[in-house]
């Protein structure tokens, strides 16, 4: 159990076979073949950046506005009327 045996390789190939027939099957399999080196090239790029990502200090931004100031006026309050 769990993998995939000889003879389950050899049905599946004869039925892709059978679908595609043996004309296309070659410009399928190249499709597969490169479909597959741009994942794994994407994959480690992702995986580069990562690493160099973890190397480098955070980024910090500064704020484009000042924050206002605690000691700056503040509005009057209003009188209570009892």
């Amino acid at each position: 159990m769990g993998g995939l045996s000889t003879w389950h390789w050899i049905i599946a190939l004869v039925i892709i076979l059978i679908i595609f027939g043996p004309d296309r099957l070659p410009q399928l399999a190249r499709a597969v073949g490169k479909s597959m080196r741009e994942l794994k090239d994407g994959m480690s790029g992702v995986g580069q950046e990562m690493q160099q990502a973890m190397k480098e200090p955070p980024k910090t931004t500064e704020p484009s506005t000042p924050a206002p100031s605690q000691t700056s006026e503040h509005e009057p309050e209003e009188p209570k009327n009892t």
